[in-house]
């Protein structure tokens, strides 16, 4: 076997920052700053071949793993690379930072890649230059395209050339100490008498990343003749699976033009010859090649090494296009490729009226004709007899996971096939548990014997373990679902909870959601977690399970769809989505959707756009380094309006039940609890006794997240003020939400998210943050109509969250609320004896400017009589401070409290009247 490569043992975590690159844990593969042309255009991949990672720079072109990436960047050997990069904690075995297994990586691997690198570029110009004897081997594969046109380099010249056997030799053996004879005897590839220059296929894994040379030459008197060389295939690997690679597989990384109306579609056919034609015919006239590669699988033989050729992994390095796989006949390695790339299938002859049609047009037909692989294997399946039918099957080299999934989707026909034959295919074989072997079909897990005995007649398909990856101790949580009398339930539960006794926490979950109590075996309770991990081992997902702005991976990510910082939306839907997460009704942005029945002047919209400046400011908050502000609706109107508005961006609801003193503090803790995981406001809602009073005591006084949104009294709304950023919708007319704001209301967020992001976060101008998130949504939503309603929705927001003095105001409002409802009189001094109701006192002594006494016990009083929370001491006192309105805190007439200056608390006075 050879020696793995030692690029293996370190990955972009440990290699980029040593190279001063900036990259963020996310999905692979990303992109990031080049190291070398300094442009935001490296492309760091897996290397599901050789281990490690791979990097690709589409602007200067560098390519190799991530050794040869810091080798050029340091301007060192490879030898002085791996020796610094071990030096710096670098995960390289010991045994591997010697002289000689440095020497053997670089000539195996680094060496060998930048050889075929060079001998590619070489057999084009070769070929271009007629410095090759190969015309005639393109005459036989009826290419139909003369390399000497000057504009062969760039076209046909990008995915084939011609090159000496010489050339070869030296480029895949690297041994220059040896002599062309020896190297001919010994070669493995071209071994044969006779042959001339041949024609040079590379298939590539990764961008210039060779995997396979495909050779097409004229050999002695046998004419066309072909042979292949695997660039990792060595002595001593046998019935070995390996990545062939692609034909042409750069056009799936090149920015192509779509004159055509292929999207993001990337055609695969089997053979690669005929492929080549196709794009032969096409690039005759243009330099744009059409989005077509070719794979080629199959067994491949020599001498005692036998190696299986699939293209498995290759799908994940580009993991958004959507594939077409065609053939003109059904083969098991049609199905296999396109089952790991969930793509579609075309199994048709091309008509012969269609041969001669332009190349795009054959690959709109095909296009026309492709339907999902599973479909297309249950009708191609139907057509065999029940021996062709399971032969067949067997040769499939798809993962277990993907013919189950095939199983559960396909025709009754064919599981009725598959299950009389599940002891003939690995794939849908039995498990051994407690030296039992159990079978799986439609209708539950049997024990295998002469007489088939029932373990559960359910089965439970786990298909993602997601563990948090900002929290280590959090409960990893499992998704799957649940097949039960031939319907599928969905479920979501904690690890511990399935894994302790799967089969008590089954008959619950059915009794729950299909009223149906489920035969389990007792003796087999704990033991069905294995059974179904056996038969189907989930997928572990390490993620943060959180909504809303994500730091890490610059996008704002919600249960169906997120867009990243450049306004690119990923429709892939999250992997976890938990009670209160919001955003679950929330899709991709809808092209051509109208919101223009929000814009029409009515109290309704414009009390909808009020609260929507207010969530989108929140939700915008994070990822621009602002504080989040609670949203308090105070009066019927703006309850009415705002809780519809927040439904219609995706808040999720807290509905906080009976609250008691004693429950506070755990109402408090819930609320930070959900509002911490999610950076998206959460609506919060009193149901049962104690009100919103109650609810949110606790909650008022401590230093939580004030990201929610919640109807206030006018009173706790004054309180809220004081103790936080709040931001206030205030209307007492009872205004109903229209059915403009139920129904379109869900289109606005991901709109503005999308258009937002596009800005790079940047908001226009404006007098208040308020006002700059209002331009913001005027700016996407112009085009819709009259867009000005949105700032006149925004000037209804009562916003002090980003003003100091606001605090101090606040609580003279409150203070003047409880006057006029005559809950505390104003007195002057020496009247503060008369009754018993709470007093502020004016005082006017000679020896000083004249005061007003607020006394916390009075104050106290007030509050304890309307249940409301009592604010924090020092906050007030700090408010009061920053207002530059605190003249003293003492005592007065046995009471503690606040003295405030008198030309201060008119002119506070005189601001509440307005």
């Amino acid at each position: 076997m050879l020696q793995p490569s030692i690029n293996s043992f370190i990955d972009w975590r440990q290699v980029l920052p040593l190279l001063d690159v900036e990259a963020k844990e996310g999905s692979m593969p990303m992109i990031v700053r080049c190291p070398l042309c300094r442009a935001h255009q490296l492309t760091i991949y897996d290397d599901n071949r050789f281990g490690g990672n791979w990097h690709y720079c589409n602007n200067c072109k560098s390519s190799g793993d991530l050794i040869v990436l810091a080798s050029k960047v340091w301007g060192v050997s490879i030898l002085q690379t791996i020796l610094r990069l071990a030096d710096a904690g670098a995960t390289i075995p010991e045994k591997y930072v010697t002289d000689q297994q440095i020497a053997k990586y670089e000539s195996r691997y680094a060496g060998l890649q930048e050889a075929c690198k060079k001998m590619l570029w070489n057999a084009t110009y070769d070929m271009h230059a007629n410095r090759t004897r190969v015309r005639s081997a393109i005459t036989s594969m009826a290419l139909l395209m003369d390399p000497l046109q000057p504009s062969w380099p760039k076209r046909m010249g990008r995915f084939m050339g011609g090159a000496s056997r010489g050339d070869v030799y030296k480029a895949i053996f690297n041994r220059p100490e040896l002599s062309f004879g020896v190297l001919s005897k010994t070669g493995r590839v071209l071994d044969k008498a006779g042959w001339r220059d041949v024609i040079v296929i590379p298939f590539h894994t990764l961008p210039q990343q060779c995997a396979t040379l495909l050779f097409y030459g004229i050999r002695g008197m046998e004419g066309l003749s072909t042979d292949l060389h695997v660039i990792d295939c060595g002595p001593g690997v046998i019935n070995r699976r390996v990545e062939s690679g692609l034909c042409m597989y750069d056009v799936l990384c090149d920015k192509l033009t779509d004159p055509y109306g292929f999207g993001n579609v990337a055609f695969v056919f089997n053979d690669p010859i005929v492929a080549l034609r196709l794009q032969a015919r096409h690039m005759r006239d243009t330099s744009q090649p059409l989005p077509l590669v070719s794979s080629r699988t199959g067994e491949f033989t020599r001498g005692n090494s036998t190696v299986t050729l699939t293209s498995q992994d290759v799908w994940t390095t580009c993991p958004k296009k959507q594939y077409i796989f065609w053939n003109t006949h059904m083969a098991p390695e049609i199905f296999d490729s396109a089952a790991m790339a969930n793509g579609l299938v075309c199994i048709s002859p091309i008509p012969e009226t269609m041969t001669r049609q332009a190349p795009h047009t054959v690959l709109s037909f095909i296009q026309q004709n492709a339907r999902p692989w599973m479909v297309v294997l249950d009708e191609q399946l139907q057509l065999l007899n029940e021996e062709e039918a399971v032969e067949f099957i067997r040769s499939l080299l798809m993962v277990p996971e993907c013919l189950q999934q095939f199983r559960r989707h396909c025709s009754t026909k064919i599981q009725e096939l598959l299950d009389r034959n599940s002891g003939k295919i690995h794939s849908l074989s039995t498990v051994q548990i407690k030296k039992k072997t159990i079978v799986e079909s439609d209708v539950g897990w049997f024990i295998n014997d002469r007489k088939p005995e029932c373990v559960s007649n359910a089965v439970i398909r786990m298909v993602k373990i997601l563990c948090d990856a900002d929290d280590e101790d959090a409960e990893p949580i499992v998704s799957g679902f649940v097949l039960y009398d031939k319907k599928s339930y969905p479920f979501q539960t904690t690890l511990s909870t399935i894994n302790k006794n799967a089969g008590s926490w089954l008959k619950k979950f059915l009794l729950r959601v299909a009223g149906e109590l489920p035969v389990v075996r007792n003796s087999w309770n704990t033991d069905l977690f294995d059974i179904a991990r056996q038969f189907h081992e989930p997928q572990v997902v390490v993620d943060d399970k959180r909504f809303g702005w994500r730091p890490k991976k610059s996008c704002f990510r919600l249960p169906q769809f997120s867009v990243n910082i450049h306004g690119e939306i990923d429709d892939t839907p999250a992997d976890i989505v938990e009670e209160f997460s919001p955003g679950t009704e929330l899709g991709p942005p809808v092209l051509g959707q109208d919101i223009g029945p929000l814009l029409c002047d009515t109290p309704a919209n414009r009390l909808f756009w009020a609260a929507i400046s207010c969530l989108c400011a929140n939700i915008l908050a994070p990822a621009i380094g602002k504080r989040t502000a609670g949203i308090g609706l105070v009066g019927r109107g703006s309850i009415l309006v705002g809780r519809s508005a927040a439904f219609a961006c995706g808040s999720a609801e807290l509905r906080a039940g009976c609250i008691s003193v004693t429950t506070q503090d755990k109402t408090a803790r819930r609320i930070d609890e959900i509002t911490g995981r999610h950076n998206w406001p959460l609506v919060v809602s009193a149901d049962g006794g104690g009100g919103h009073k109650m609810t949110l005591s606790t909650w008022l006084n401590g230093a939580y997240n004030r990201n929610i949104v919640t109807p206030l009294g006018v009173d706790l709304s004054y309180i809220a003020g004081i103790l936080g950023p709040w931001r206030f919708i205030r209307e007492n007319t009872p205004i109903a939400a229209s059915m403009a704001i139920h129904e379109i209301g869900k289109f606005v967020i991901p709109h503005w998210l999308k258009c937002i992001c596009e800005n790079q976060l940047k908001l226009p101008q404006g007098d208040s943050y308020i006002q700059q998130i209002a331009m913001s949504l005027r700016k996407t939503f112009n085009l819709h109509g009259d867009a000005s309603l949105i700032s006149k929705g925004a000037d209804l927001v009562d916003d002090g969250s980003a003003d100091p003095e606001n605090s101090a105001l606040q609580f003279v409002r409150l203070l003047m609320e409880f006057l006029q409802r005559g809950r505390m009189r104003f007195v002057h001094e020496g009247e503060h004896k008369k009754n018993a109701i709470p007093k502020i006192v004016r005082i006017a002594a000679d020896s000083q400017r004249p005061a007003v006494f607020v006394g916390k016990d009075a104050l106290h009083t007030v509050l304890a009589n309307h249940t409301l929370v009592f604010p924090d001491h020092q906050k007030i006192t700090e408010a009061l401070q920053i207002a530059g309105a605190l003249r003293d805190e003492c005592a007065y007439n046995g009471d503690n409290g606040w003295l405030i200056d008198d030309e201060w608390w008119h002119l506070q006075v005189e601001k509440c009247h307005e």
